[in-house]
């Protein structure tokens, strides 16, 4: 017996028995029968299709909702573009506005200004002045240039001015008007060509000014006795890989320009980022000053102009090399409206004039020291001059060069260490400085107890608020804000160290004084009080003196005398005679003991030299002093 298509669940099959003459069995003998369902209906095939249908509902929403937030990501990418975009070109109206409304000024400053250079020669102080203003303004002038440029490019109205002329009499004649700086600085510079000349189509003017630009970061970054290359040449390469090649039937020609140097080199976090605009490098501890960041990018635009490309090849501490390269077949016809053809043949290569060596070709390591610092008058008192431009340095130089002897130093970290050695009486600093800044210099000095009390009055061009609070709040005593006039500065000299050389006479002249009252600083206030205690607890010892002080407070004895000298303006032996000879006026006043026994109990060997020391402190003798 067969049967089929039955359902799932369980059968029970009677079966019952009969005889031949049909005599059936009453008790059907019975079998159970039970039909499995197949296994996608099974109770564990159930529930595991609904947890998928419910993780398919829970991934459809998760894609939509990833798909909403990549919109609403792409969105605000777009609008902060946008807004990016904005600020950028709001920036560059600005800064265009700006520069040019500084040209006609400057034009008036130059012009009148070269006039007074011609007839300066008889007079050198009047003439280094006015070569200094001239400097300035000229650099003033090239940045303004620079950032009028960049914005012509962003409007697409700078154009190229091609002419027909030897590029490489060009680059060797732009190449040895560098020469003299060369020689000032020990800098061997080298001109190499593959070729004996090269006639073709180029913008004279903007490959002088990728030119100039880049010698003048070769001579900055390179150290004297260095070495500075310039070679040119013809390379095959590819349009697809950019690869050079020996088959110049297959490929383009190009004209390829290098600037090769041994200075610091370009760390290789920093290269990929070096022809963005206004890309500038933070770092406090490096002696690299901190550019405006539009050189390299303005050099990157006027080479895409026209269509040539540029790269760098750097190694820390060995050296940097920018690879130009030009396209060295041009159809000026096919050029495009940006491509002005000047004349065919320019003839003979352009004499350029021998550039002047500036802080643009200084070498950034480069601080010309004072030698021997020695001082012709000691009389004067000391000023450490913390700059690092050695300009500005120079013009504090000659404006209180009279009145005082000048230290110098060219950032944070040097100023520290010449505070400490030589304790000035007072010290000018700038704030923004490579190395360590100027704020960071405040502070130390004002923490270091043997640089605590000297003034510091910090020059800074950040006139916030928030800047001046934390200068002040570093211990700085003045801040005076750039530009700044001398007389104002000259001023505040004054009036510093006259306010100092008081509170060291309220020391001499006061019986009783607290350290707080002549000290500026905390760290000089329990300095002051740690060295009147230790002389207070030997003060009848007679054989106790400057070494035992220092002994006590643990300074060598030149740094307790630079340190007392810079408080009360006495030695250590005098401050130890002093406050003797208050304890004396002190026992006097309270008529307790003889004059004799008194000059034993403050530590002095003789009566007849107590007496005497006692008269020129105070301008009267021990007696005359008991007896008012």
């Amino acid at each position: 017996m067969t049967y089929t298509n039955l359902g799932q669940g369980t059968y029970n099959f009677l079966v019952k028995a009969s005889n031949n003459i049909a005599d059936w069995d009453q008790d059907p003998v019975s079998l159970t029968i039970k039909i499995l369902p197949p296994w996608w209906q099974t109770p564990v095939a159930l529930t595991a299709f609904s947890i998928l249908f419910v993780a398919l509902l829970l991934l459809f929403r998760w894609l939509i909702l990833m798909r909403a937030r990549l919109v609403h990501e792409a969105r605000l990418e777009h609008i902060e573009r946008e807004k990016t975009e904005e600020l950028y070109q709001f920036k560059m109206r600005f800064f265009t506005d700006i520069a040019h409304e500084f040209r006609t000024p400057l034009s008036l400053v130059l012009a009148p200004l070269n006039a007074i250079v011609a007839k300066a020669s008889n007079d050198p102080q009047l003439l280094k002045q006015s070569q200094v203003i001239r400097k300035n303004a000229d650099k003033l002038l090239r940045l303004i240039e620079q950032i009028m440029d960049l914005r012509k490019i962003d409007l697409n109205k700078m154009k190229v001015h091609l002419g027909k002329g030897d590029i490489v009499s060009f680059v060797k004649e732009l190449t040895s008007s560098f020469e003299e700086i060369a020689l000032e600085r020990s800098i061997d510079l080298d001109f190499k060509s593959s070729l004996d000349l090269y006639v073709t189509w180029f913008d004279e003017n903007k490959l002088e000014e990728i030119i100039y630009n880049l010698l003048s970061n070769a001579f900055k970054f390179t150290p004297d006795n260095g070495r500075i290359e310039v070679s040119i040449g013809l390379q095959q390469i590819t349009e697809e890989t950019g690869r050079q090649t020996d088959k110049p039937d297959q490929y383009n020609e190009y004209v390829e320009i290098r600037i090769k140097d041994t200075g610091i080199g370009i760390p290789s976090e920093r290269k990929d980022h070096l022809f963005e605009r206004f890309f500038t490098i933070e770092n406090r501890d490096s002696r690299v000053k901190r550019g405006t960041g539009i050189g390299l990018a303005l050099i990157k635009e006027l080479i895409d102009l026209q269509k040539g490309s540029i790269k760098v090849e750097s190694e820390e501490n060995k050296g940097t090399c920018f690879i130009i390269l030009l396209p060295a077949v041009i159809d000026p016809s096919g050029s495009g409206e940006m491509v002005e053809i000047l004349e065919e043949d320019r003839g003979t290569a352009k004499q350029f004039q021998q550039v002047e060596l500036t802080d643009d070709h200084a070498y950034i390591f480069s601080y010309q020291d004072q030698k021997n610092e020695v001082y012709p008058d000691r009389k004067k008192p000391l000023i450490l001059v913390v700059d690092d431009e050695p300009e500005l340095r120079t013009l504090i130089r000659d404006n209180l060069g009279l009145s005082y002897n000048i230290c110098e130093a060219a950032d944070g970290k040097t100023g520290f260490e010449k505070a400490r050695r030589h304790n000035p009486e007072i010290i000018i600093s700038d704030v923004i400085m490579p190395v360590m800044d100027g704020i960071e210099m405040c502070k130390k000095i004002k923490s270091d107890l043997r640089t605590g009390h000297i003034p510091v009055i910090l020059l800074t061009a950040r006139p916030s608020v928030e800047n001046r609070i934390e200068g002040l709040a570093m211990g700085a005593d003045a801040y005076i804000e750039k530009p700044f006039s001398m007389d104002l500065l000259e001023s505040q000299v004054k009036n510093i160290l006259e306010t100092r050389k008081n509170l060291r006479n309220k020391f001499s002249k006061e019986l009783i004084v607290k350290p707080t009252d002549i000290t500026i600083t905390s760290v000089d206030a329990s300095f002051l009080q740690k060295a009147m205690d230790v002389v207070e607890k030997h003060i009848s010892d007679f054989n106790f003196d400057s070494t035992g002080l220092s002994e006590e407070i643990g300074m060598s004895r030149s740094q307790l005398h630079r340190k007392l000298k810079g408080l009360t303006s006495q030695s250590a032996s005098e401050f130890i005679r002093t406050l003797r000879l208050k304890r004396a006026a002190s026992l006097l006043s309270q008529g307790h003991f003889p004059v004799e026994e008194t000059s034993y109990r403050v530590g002095f060997k003789s009566p007849a030299y107590f007496t005497k020391c006692f008269k020129n402190h105070f301008g009267k003798t021990p007696s005359e002093y008991t007896a008012k």
